[in-house]
């Protein structure tokens, strides 16, 4: 049975088909039940917008004097643009697949900020609230995708398509953003990350952004040019970062944790996984983005741990084509730390022997075991490229700590290795990149503090 789930001041609404019930939560956790006729009937509309699924159609803004409750689709069309305020709480009903899709040539405008970030969540109650609750949030934009005449169709309903010849789309601003309980996954053209980014181009603004629970990827790129940064990818079941379908845009500055409970039971769970498409053909652009001061931590939370489920893949997983490019980063914690898959025709392994793929001064830390084949140990260990594997996880001076629900600590130890040998010599000609001295999301500074959440389970919105 499907559910519909809102919430109100310890109480939520369920329904399902045409039948709706009042939960409620008393003191001790009490719990009773009321048969009730209509939603709107129990929404405060002086503190609420309650919106059900529609299109917008002309410029909006969403302030943050009100909840905004979402159930179903919601569409920006294009040539509108959508405003939301520093501090909105936008709530999904739980199993209407409530989402935010920002049609091509529409634009969405999130400029939170640290002490005031915008927040997509589920309605339900504290520790009632699932991955998969909401649907998530698509953000379609005109850049180049490598298939179907550069013209993708996203999502079943509505032909929400992406794609076209504007590398420097803007489909606006994202800055500040919590999405939790997001994500479904039907089929490969109606999928929903937490954040997917389709043919988006690179006139976007795109940071410090947060996923927590998705059912599916935290972070997808279909195409496009967009650059990335300040990107916190948590306890997802799928994929941290999915790039395909000739996503070319720079992401620096990314740091995922996964939790061995949470894993995809038909899909590889991976930190970072990356195709040219689907099928690993030669279409162009051909998947080639970069990827720079990256913490992949797996669902292995010690030197010491054990009872990883199968179903978690590589920290990296690069297949079909790919020739993504990594650089200064840490893996660790993972059944696999690399794994470059071969194939026919246009493979990840030849693409990494011709240097069109690279992973150059990344580290290997307390990964089960370091490399999926020999190819990939042989290709990593190459003096050349700067590498180093086999450390600890205690070497990183973090540990536990990483997956501690209240604070993570993801700072390095003041004398942990990462804090130097980073080397930006390949990445010089990107004008989008920092340079820093170390390696990994986090030098000495926490850019995830004041606005990122590690709980959102027990949040009282």
């Amino acid at each position: 049975m499907q559910w519909l789930i809102i919430v109100f001041a310890g109480w939520m609404v369920i329904g399902s088909c045409n039948k709706e019930t009042l939960i409620i939560r008393e003191p001790g956790d009490t719990i009773r039940t009321k048969e009730i006729e209509m939603v709107e009937e129990y929404i405060d509309l002086s503190s609420v917008i309650y919106l059900t699924s529609r299109h917008i159609t002309e410029n909006t803004k969403w302030s943050s004097a009100k909840k905004i409750l979402i159930s179903g689709r919601i569409y920006i069309d294009s040539n509108v643009t959508l405003t939301i305020d520093a501090g909105t709480l936008i709530q999904g009903l739980v199993s209407t697949n409530a989402a935010i899709i920002v049609k091509r040539g529409a634009q969405i405008f999130i400029q939170g900020t640290a002490a005031q970030p915008v927040v997509f969540t589920s309605s339900a109650l504290p520790d009632w609230r699932n991955p998969g609750d909401i649907g998530g949030f698509l953000l379609c934009g005109s850049a180049p995708v490598n298939c179907n005449g550069n013209n993708l169709q996203i999502l079943t309903d509505s032909n929400i398509c992406c794609g076209g010849n504007s590398s420097g789309d803007n489909s606006g601003i994202i800055q500040y953003l919590r999405i939790e309980f997001a994500g479904n996954f039907a089929s490969d053209v109606d999928e929903m990350g937490g954040l997917t980014l389709a043919g988006t181009g690179n006139g976007t603004v795109v940071d410090h952004v947060q996923v927590s629970y998705s059912n599916d990827d935290s972070f997808g790129w279909k195409g496009g040019t967009v650059n990335c940064r300040n990107l916190v990818s948590y306890k997802c079941r799928d994929d941290d970062f999915d790039t395909d379908l000739g996503y070319t845009g720079v992401v620096q500055f990314g740091v995922a944790v996964r939790d061995k409970g949470l894993y995809e039971l038909t899909e590889n769970s991976s930190g970072i996984e990356s195709d040219n498409d689907y099928n690993g053909s030669l279409n162009t652009p051909n998947t080639q983005p970069v990827f720079s001061n990256i913490s992949l931590f797996g669902p292995k939370i010690s030197d010491t741990a054990s009872g990883i489920p199968s179903a978690f893949q590589a920290g990296v997983y690069l297949r079909r084509g790919t020739m993504l490019r990594l650089y200064n980063s840490v893996i660790a914690g993972w059944p696999y730390g690399l794994r470059i898959q071969p194939g026919t025709a246009n493979n990840a392994q030849n693409n990494a022997t011709g240097s069109t793929l690279r992973v150059r001064h990344c580290v290997l830390a307390g990964n089960t075991i370091p490399f999926y084949s020999s190819f990939d140990s042989a290709f990593y260990d190459n003096p050349a490229y700067g590498n180093i594997g086999d450390s600890t996880l205690a070497s990183l001076h973090t540990d536990t700590s990483i997956y501690s629900s209240a604070h993570p600590v993801f700072l390095p130890g003041s004398s942990c290795f990462i804090l130097t040998g980073a080397d930006f010599t390949e990445l010089l000609s990107y004008p989008e990149i920092s340079v820093t001295g170390y390696k990994g999301a986090f030098g000495t500074t926490a850019w995830t503090a004041g606005w990122a959440v590690f709980d959102p389970e027990s949040m009282n919105y």
